[in-house]
């Protein structure tokens, strides 16, 4: 059940409503979340597997169009190359108000998605112990020991919503050699992109220039 509320997008309170309409018991909050967070820890994991194959397949696909890469990976198998990819990013919901985003890349010559990186600006747990705090039902040193303890805080971002296209960019280029032995050298993305100028001003691959692909709908206008 905790993994159906997973697939559909759903929280414990939706899966109790479900739960209501079959004529089932409810598991229980604590149960539920016990076994969110094992199905949580299981798709982060089966993400990343997947990530790895995607990347064996992309070098694959530049090995077999371009003799030159052929030969580097021939020789050494953990070779890094340069590969063209198209960015991206996108929000739970509109007008720059969201507390998570997700930026994407997504390889032009395969059409895999290569990396992606999730934002979130929110922290349910901290919320709480936050309120609780400003209620005074406990004190200020209280508060302070329990952010010692809280080393699994959703909350990865503390920028604004609108900028965290640019963060997902910056962190994806920054890691793409150590994560998948290859440099996105070609980027594919909206003709005014912050996330290309804060790329650039990164610059994640000393001696290799990342270039900039217009998209052909932005080029007509």
């Amino acid at each position: 059940m905790v993994l159906l509320a997973h697939e559909l997008g759903l929280g414990y309170a939706a899966l109790k409503k479900i739960s209501k309409v079959l004529g089932i018991p409810a598991l229980h909050l604590k149960t539920y979340q016990r076994h969110d967070k094992r199905v949580t820890v299981a798709e982060i994991e089966r993400g990343l597997e997947s990530l790895h194959r995607t990347r064996e397949q992309v070098r694959q696909a530049y090995a077999d169009v371009d003799p030159d890469v052929a030969e580097l990976l021939k020789e050494d198998a953990d070779a890094v190359i340069n590969i063209s990819v198209s960015f991206d990013g996108t929000w739970q919901k509109r007008g720059f108000t969201s507390h998570y985003g997700i930026g994407v890349c997504i390889d032009i010559l395969t059409g895999l998605v290569i990396d992606y990186e999730i934002l979130s600006s929110y922290c349910h747990a901290c919320a709480l112990k936050g309120n609780a705090k400003q209620e005074q039902k406990i004190t200020e040193e209280e508060y302070d020991s329990w952010r010692q303890t809280h080393i699994d805080c959703a909350r990865n971002f503390a920028g604004s919503s609108k900028a965290m296209e640019q963060e997902s960019a910056k962190r994806m280029w920054a890691r793409s050699v150590n994560r998948h032995q290859v440099r996105y050298t070609e980027m594919l993305s909206d003709g005014d992109s912050a996330a290309f100028r804060e790329v650039v001003a990164l610059n994640p691959y000393p001696g290799h220039e990342v270039v900039k692909l217009e998209c052909i709908n932005y080029a007509h206008k």
